[in-house]
């Protein structure tokens, strides 16, 4: 399976108690499974990703106000305009 882009993100096989012939509706129906899964687990991918940036955004955000709850300092930013 790829994705949309053309990422390679596994293979996807389907078993049937007895032996059959393919044909074109058969093909088709894999081809739509094939597809479909791919666009969910692509999904899944983008939605983890993005739940990690936000956390480490979060975090990242934090650790100033911690430094400046626990510091008596004076912190000020200059410019030279």
């Amino acid at each position: 399976m790829d994705t949309a882009a053309g990422t390679f993100i596994g293979t996807m096989a389907m078993y049937h108690p007895r032996s059959r012939h393919l044909n074109d509706r058969h093909r088709q129906l894999a081809a739509l499974v094939t597809s479909t899964a791919s666009i969910v687990i692509a999904r899944h991918d983008e939605a983890e990703t993005r739940k990690f940036a936000e956390r480490a955004f979060r975090r990242s955000e934090q650790q100033p106000r911690v430094w400046l709850a626990g510091n008596s300092d004076v912190v000020y930013r200059m410019s030279a305009n």
